[in-house]
């Protein structure tokens, strides 16, 4: 999920633990999240301030049973209170004496410092002078009158009347938020109360629920007294401690939630009420509130959860879709962009696709070609062939080719079995390309190569001729100076020689032109698909010889040069790379420039080149190849046609590992 979803759950979470605290306490009021979130092991601080500080002071109001008060018999404080401060004493392992006051005045002492804890209600009011720890109990507040008063039923019918109420009471504070019109009689405890109540003095009195029923029961006051079903309040009871005293908060906190998971307080109510819940009574049809409430909160993460997970799953597969979709777009652009025709076909000759080149080449629909069989667009004779193709690939399993002729057209179809890892989808992909133009180029590469060699040749033979020839020439003056010109036989012959001679020159000038490439045009060319172009009409033999080749080349590498001379050299070199390869090896060529030369290597891993015989493989006719293997011609051509370029040719060799043929050319500009 991401983090705000997080976020969010965070706080339904969060949630879920204050409704919990607020509605179902643990026993003795607790708060179950803090036994969850707070370690209770006293810090090494907490440690060293219980030890050089002096007996904490528990100060109490003096007497409020059977919470707390002096016990007649031992002249001991004891009660409920009483007992709680013991335990909590044995817990922290510090003594904490107990002293009574009257109530207000045990409020100012822990005000003042003079003493260190005392039991209360918390409020606002009292939070400006002391400091709250966890609850520990939760006690109710109720009013009593004399039974003959029927008019007070509930706290808001004390309006503008007078009731008798410890000093020092939270009471006082909470009537008087209530409340506008109330008087008050401050007493020093809950008995003086009930005792202005009886005596006329007070319409009521107010006091904790426990107390009262305490001096009710004592002085036996069932028919005197009436306690109102309805109570005030009920509220938590906590520690207070003497504002800022935070080292000793911590400590008291820790302590109290030690004593709950001990159980302690349900001990001490079982011991002073005889239930071990008296101070918190929980209705049944609360307890099935708090159950139905958490109940439905727990359903409501659920299925919050639930719909951010669906949602989160329905995002994915959307992103997911849409990915293939983009995918499937881009596969389709590039079926459709392909020149070749190219079908999906199943077993039974039948198109189950067909990218758009073949869609144009028909000038019809995809839609009314898909599921129409493969033979309803070519001739019979070449549907045969693309049938027969077809089975072999599923007969066999394997991948076919094959040259297939008609009108004038060569066609290369080839097929790959569609699979996707083990499985066999049963379809096969059927390319056809039209390989016209490659083979009337290869066939035109051949002559050209062929028609160098006789160009050479012809040279050769001129030069050798030319010779001779000077030597007749020169010799026919020297007898038509000699002889006697008034014979016209002789005279006629010395004419026929001459003519002869300068006929046989011409022939010769032919030949040496015609030895000549007369293409000088100079135009920027993509070295790279140049090259490329020129490798691939050579495809065939490589694949023949068992030759590999690799090209190293910028794809954006560019050159102003003669294509058709720079063409004949690499067809020579790596014609020479083939014939050195008779049982296969590899072809390297590596294609850059930089500033002042552009460089052109050829390497082979042939058999290589005597070191004695370099000198003179750029001859014309010097070959070491068998005899109908070579002319002699191929590096001759090479040499002349890179010194009309200006550049040079370079060549390292090794028997049994190859040869290395470095050309540099100057750069031209464009």
């Amino acid at each position: 999920m991401k983090k705000k979803h997080v976020v969010i759950l965070t706080i339904f979470i969060s949630g879920l633990f204050l409704f919990i605290n607020t509605i179902l306490k643990t026993p003795i009021g607790k708060y179950i999240s803090y036994n969850i979130l707070f370690d209770n092991a006293l810090t090494t601080e907490e440690i060293l301030w219980l030890q050089n500080s002096d007996d904490l002071i528990y100060g109490a109001d003096e007497n409020s049973p059977p919470l707390m008060f002096i016990d007649e018999e031992t002249s001991q404080y004891s009660g409920f209170t009483i007992d709680y401060i013991n335990a909590l004493s044995i817990e922290i392992g510090k003594e904490i004496k107990t002293k009574s006051y009257i109530w207000d005045v045990a409020l100012d002492k822990l005000a003042k410092g003079e003493t260190d804890i005392c039991d209360m209600f918390p409020s606002e009011e009292r939070a400006k002078l002391y400091d709250f720890s966890e609850p520990i109990y939760t006690l109710k507040s109720i009013i009593m009158t004399s039974s003959s008063n029927l008019l007070i039923n509930h706290f808001e019918d004390l309006e503008e009347k007078t009731v008798a109420i410890p000093k020092g009471d939270y009471g006082i504070e909470f009537l008087n938020e209530k409340l506008t019109k109330i008087r008050f009689i401050y007493t020093n405890n809950v008995e003086d109360a009930i005792k202005e109540v009886l005596a006329g003095n007070a319409d009521a009195a107010l006091g904790d629920e426990p107390v009262a029923a305490y001096y009710v029961k004592k002085h036996k006051l069932f028919d005197n007294i009436r306690i109102m079903e309805d109570v005030v309040y009920e509220s938590e009871v906590v520690l207070a401690v003497t504002k800022g005293n935070t080292i000793l908060l911590n400590i008291i906190n820790k302590s109290i939630s030690n004593l709950e998971n001990k159980q302690v307080i349900s001990q001490i109510q079982q011991k002073w009420f005889g239930i071990s819940d008296a101070l918190r009574i929980i209705r049944f049809s609360e307890k099935i509130f708090v159950i139905i409430s958490v109940f439905l909160i727990i359903l409501l993460i659920s299925s919050y959860i639930s719909y951010r997970w669906n949602r989160s799953l329905k995002s994915q597969v959307d992103f997911r879709t849409k990915e293939l979709r983009v995918s499937r777009e881009k596969l389709r652009i590039t079926f459709d962009s392909i020149t070749d025709f190219i079908f999906v076909m199943n077993n039974d000759n039948k198109v189950d696709d067909v990218n758009l080149s073949f869609i144009d080449y028909i000038d019809k629909d995809r839609d009314s070609v898909i599921g129409k069989d493969i033979g309803d667009y070519f001739s019979e004779k070449v549907c045969c062939e693309i049938k027969e193709l077809l089975k072999n690939t599923f007969d066999t399993q394997s991948n076919r080719v094959k040259e297939i002729i008609y009108e004038n057209k060569i066609y290369d179809a080839k097929t790959f079995l569609l699979k996707k890892n083990s499985l066999e989808l049963n379809k096969v992909i059927l390319m056809i390309e039209d390989i016209t133009n490659e083979r009337i180029i290869e066939k035109q590469i051949l002559h050209s190569t062929k028609m160098a060699a006789i160009g050479q040749l012809a040279a050769g033979v001129a030069h050798e001729i030319r010779n001779p020839l000077g030597l007749i020439r020169n010799y026919s003056y020297f007898i038509e100076e000699k002889i006697d010109q008034s014979d016209d036989t002789i005279k006629k012959a010395i004419k026929v020689i001459g003519e002869s001679v300068e006929k046989t020159s011409n022939i010769i000038d032919n030949l040496l032109n015609f030895s000549r490439i007369f293409d000088e045009k100079y135009e920027e060319t993509n070295i790279r698909q140049f090259v490329e172009k020129i490798v691939h009409l050579g495809k065939s033999v490589f694949e023949k010889s068992n030759i590999r080749y690799c090209i190293e080349c910028d794809t954006n590498l560019k050159f102003v040069i003669n294509k058709e001379s720079f063409k004949h050299i690499i067809i020579n070199l790596i014609g020479n790379a083939i014939d050195a390869m008779p049982d296969g090896g590899e072809i390297h060529l590596n294609v850059y420039k930089n500033d002042k030369y552009f460089i052109f290597i050829c390497k082979d891993t042939g058999v290589g080149i005597e070191r004695e015989n370099l000198d003179f493989i750029f001859n014309p006719f010097y070959t070491k190849k068998i005899s109908g293997k070579g002319t002699g011609l191929g590096l001759y051509i090479v040499y002349n046609e890179i010194n009309k370029f200006g550049g040079e040719i370079f060549v390292t060799s090794e028997l049994g590992k190859g040869s290395v043929f470095t050309i540099q050319i100057p750069l031209k500009p464009v």
